[in-house]
């Protein structure tokens, strides 16, 4: 029997120890230097805006690193508060948290979300036009591209645009979604990587953690 994650997160290790769950290693093992949102739980559009609303007060209050990247720190965030409370239908709701550190003179923002949902496979199915997915782990990088979304109503920009401003600072961003993983890691391309057998090892629901290096001024 493979193991299996929480289906939700409800602390920063065990956002930590996702990381080396999925990939064997945790890139930012650290203590967090300022907590700036502790995990909360949220059900629905609403009560996710409302938890970005307290991210961008702390984020004005806390002055952490260059103001003028705090507009991409709070847009990943909100993109994918929003994602989880669009996309994932889970009863147990998500949760999100937002953290910085500082590492060799970087200061470090580490955003998770997870839920204990249908999964981007089956949120993408959803779809008409993307019934012809059969797996996790292509499902996992097909929502990095612009315009994939469960819904043709939906403008599916969410993880593409995320994806887009992690590589621009940098930084990493992991997706784990049922028995696939997506990782990308700084510039380089990212790397994607089905659990095998898929049976014995998965993540019920969807988690994405990304790190997001801020040079100091």
């Amino acid at each position: 029997m493979g193991r299996v994650s929480r289906p939700l997160l409800d602390s920063y290790q065990d956002y930590d120890a996702l990381v080396e769950f999925a990939f064997g290693e945790v890139p930012y093992r650290k203590e967090p230097d300022i907590v700036l949102l502790p995990v909360t739980r949220f059900h629905s559009e609403t009560e996710a805006i409302s938890v970005w609303e307290q991210v961008e007060d702390q984020l004005a209050a806390q002055r952490i690193g260059p103001s003028n990247t705090w507009p991409d720190v709070d847009g990943i965030f909100a993109e994918l508060a929003l994602n989880a409370a669009q996309h994932s239908f889970s009863e147990a709701g998500c949760t999100a948290t937002l953290e910085s550190t500082v590492i060799e003179g970087e200061t470090v923002f580490i955003i998770g979300i997870a839920d204990a949902g249908i999964g981007i496979l089956s949120s993408l199915r959803r779809n008409p036009e993307l019934t012809y997915m059969t797996n996790d782990e292509s499902a996992i990088s097909s929502a990095t591209e612009l315009g994939v979304s469960g819904t043709r109503e939906q403008r599916g920009v969410g993880l593409h645009f995320v994806a887009e401003r992690v590589r621009a600072y940098s930084g990493e961003l992991l997706i784990v979604s049922g028995s696939g993983m997506f990782l990308i890691l700084g510039g380089r391309a990212p790397l994607q990587r089905n659990f095998i057998p898929a049976s014995s090892l998965r993540y019920n629901g969807t988690a994405v953690l990304a790190a997001l290096p801020i040079p100091a001024i």
